[in-house]
């Protein structure tokens, strides 16, 4: 019945698309003269609603039969009419008109919803299109090129069209396949997801990708290609549809639930990493001064999410950690250099996104790029460098050169067991040199001033990014937990490695950074709560959660420290400020981050202990932020038990529960 139904499915619409497009076989015809080219428009747009006039009736059984397709009933009938469909679509995707691209990218949108509620032929769909894809962009690269002549996988009549292929028709080929891959996240079915990836997978590796660069400049005398198919700016339009399908990839089979062994993502995720380095290059070289600045921000943007969801989804060996920083400081340096005490999250940042963005004057919009960019390069930058630092595999510490890089020089093909460690902790010191006065004595107040200062940045900068905030959170207990077992140690070996690491467990204090996240999120429990409850953050949050509750109950002591020296801080701040209202100065209080846990100038209870009494004003104070972080913590525990009871919340909380409580007993006995 399966068959039949997708059978009749395809028929229909080899009957639909026949009957349109008919009178415009040829590419010729469409723009010989600008009342043809409104006949396609007309076309095309009653396709498109005949289409989904059979997906709104696809429950009915479809009994007619075509004079076109009267022997439509066997397999081979079915596939020569799906190729008679895409070789159809295809060859109109050489017009350099945006509203005939646009309708038949939506075109090719409706064919494969069809074709997934009707039957089976969705999967032979999709491969026609990678191999439109694969063979179009080769033929593009390399006109000299024969492959499609010469392959028995390709339909003779697709081959001619592919023969003929310019740069915008495979940018139109990648456009529908990312519409596709888009609208398969939507459906969620592993299988499909396995079917795309196994095809696109096959299609780039086929690709002779160092051919771009020849292309880049634009140098080739047999380009096949008409005037405006050979401008530059056409084959940028292409590089950066392919840089949004390999985003839109790299997410579908990362947040896919594929079983175990149905599909190979190592490698498909290997090959897409491959290709950043000439992307880059492509789209981000100085000598890319036509491009606008819109648009190479733009880049820098999809760019950034493709390799950062690379890191997220794929183990990175030490090469390909290196390669990146590389390329984050020849690409993305302005924005790595650029200070974080600019950012403002107030109410113009939170209209990122929003339709009101357009009251925004293009000063305020360009700073609210400028942000996320600078978001984007921080995270990438700072992920590299833990994972540079923090512990690998044997394998990824030895040789790099099984993997090479056209970015590296023959002596980096080995890294020994320490090069990537130093790598890593010198890159970061450098970029923590620039953002915090490290050369300060730490015993300085001005060194504690401006570790304040830097901490609280860094967080804000994050404050408002769901998608990436617990990443950061993580990372920088990760730093804090490697620097402390670091410090621990006798026998190092690294070249100013107690300045380095002092300084890291100083700025990334897991207790510090808990306290100004409760500050920052002004001890609300329903945001923690909606946290936790996320598909998208909720694992990330819990084990946010559960490992800093267990590093301050661990460390209670020192935690009160911590609270103490806060409280000193914001005295002597209100000092300098006597006209603050009370309201801002609890407000500036709650936000100030608290003394470092190693720094010189850290209290101590025995010099401290009458301010420490009941009733004196730094008792009062760290006991008000001791109830503030308990009666959030307290509403967030009350809230998990609920939903729990009701079987509403998503995972089993009861180790949550557990840490929260032991978080209350402790501030009840020492407040």
């Amino acid at each position: 019945m399966t068959n039949s139904r997708s059978n009749h499915a395809v028929h229909r619409l080899c009957t639909v698309i026949h009957r349109c497009l008919h009178p415009f076989t040829e590419l010729k015809k469409i723009s010989s003269t600008p009342e043809n080219g409104k006949k396609l428009l007309i076309s095309l747009s009653q396709i498109l609603r005949e289409i989904r006039r059979l997906i709104d009736d696809h429950d009915t059984e479809l009994q007619e039969q075509s004079s076109i397709c009267s022997s439509f009933e066997s397999h081979s009938a079915e596939h020569e009419c799906l190729v008679n469909i895409v070789s159809s679509l295809v060859s109109l995707l050489n017009t350099d008109d945006k509203y005939a691209q646009h309708l038949l990218g939506n075109i090719f949108l409706v064919i494969s919803e069809f074709l997934l509620a009707c039957g089976d032929s969705w999967d032979k769909l999709v491969h026609l299109l990678c191999v439109s894809f694969e063979f179009g962009l080769r033929n593009v690269l390399q006109p000299s090129f024969n492959g499609v002549e010469d392959s028995k996988c390709i339909p003779a009549n697709l081959g001619l069209i592919l023969n003929d292929f310019t740069w915008n028709g495979v940018a139109g080929i990648i456009r529908v396949l990312r519409g596709i891959l888009k609208h398969l996240k939507e459906e969620e079915d592993a299988e499909l997801v396995v079917v795309v990836s196994d095809l696109l997978s096959t299609s780039l590796s086929e690709i002779p990708w160092d051919v771009l660069n020849g292309v880049q400049n634009d140098t080739s005398t047999d380009v096949r290609a008409s005037s405006n198919d050979g401008d530059i700016e056409v084959k940028t339009l292409l590089v950066g549809n392919l840089v949004q399908l390999l985003c839109s990839l790299v997410g579908l089979i990362g947040s896919a639930e594929v079983e175990a062994g149905s599909i190979d993502k190592n490698t498909i995720l290997h090959k897409i990493c491959d290709l950043v380095p000439n992307l880059v290059r492509w789209c981000l070289a100085e000598d890319r001064s036509f491009i606008h600045s819109r648009i190479r921000g733009y880049f820098q943007h999809k760019f950034l999410m493709l390799m950062i969801r690379l890191s997220f989804h794929m183990k990175l060996d030490c090469s390909v950690l290196l390669l990146w920083l590389k390329l984050l400081h020849e690409y993305f340096q302005d924005l790595l250099s650029r200070p974080l005490s600019v950012v403002q999250c107030g109410q113009d940042d939170a209209l990122e996104g929003s339709p009101f963005i357009s009251s925004l004057h293009d000063e305020e919009i360009c700073h609210l790029s400028l942000c996320h960019l600078q978001r984007q390069t921080v995270f990438l930058f700072v992920r590299c460098c833990v994972s540079l630092i923090g512990p690998r595999y044997p394998s990824d510490l030895t040789i790099a050169g099984k993997r090479k890089s056209s970015l590296f020089d023959s002596n980096s093909s080995i890294i020994d067991n320490n090069f990537g460690t130093n790598k890593g902790l010198c890159e970061f010191y450098e970029w923590l040199q620039g953002k915090v006065p490290l050369d300060i004595f730490s015993k300085n107040q001005m060194y504690l001033e401006k570790c304040n200062e830097f901490t609280t940045s860094f967080i804000t900068l994050y404050m408002r990014e769901d998608d990436m905030l617990f990443e950061v959170l993580l990372q920088m207990l990760s730093l804090s937990s490697w620097a402390e077992t670091m410090l621990s140690k006798d026998g190092r070996s690294f070249d100013n490695e107690e300045d380095i690491l002092f300084h890291i467990s100083n700025l990334f204090n897991p207790l510090l950074v808990f306290l100004v996240f409760l500050a920052e999120l002004q001890y609300d429990h329903q945001l923690l709560l909606d946290y936790l409850i996320s598909k998208d953050t909720g694992s990330k949050c819990a084990e946010y959660l559960l490992r800093c509750l267990r590093t301050i109950c661990a460390s209670w002591d020192q935690f009160l420290q911590l609270l103490v020296g806060k409280t000193r801080l914001c005295q002597n701040d209100c000092q300098k400020s006597c006209k603050r209202t009370r309201t801002f100065l609890e407000d500036s209080c709650a936000e100030q981050i608290p003394v470092p846990l190693h720094c010189g100038h850290a209290v101590s209870f025995e010099q401290n202990e009458k301010e420490f009494q009941p009733g004196s004003k730094v008792f009062r104070n760290c006991s008000i932020r001791i109830q503030d972080a308990k009666a959030c913590l307290r509403s967030l525990k009350n809230a998990l038990k609920k939903l729990h009871q009701k079987k509403l919340f998503p995972y089993n909380p009861e180790v949550l529960i557990r840490c929260i409580t032991r978080f209350e007993v402790l501030c009840d006995q020492n407040v």
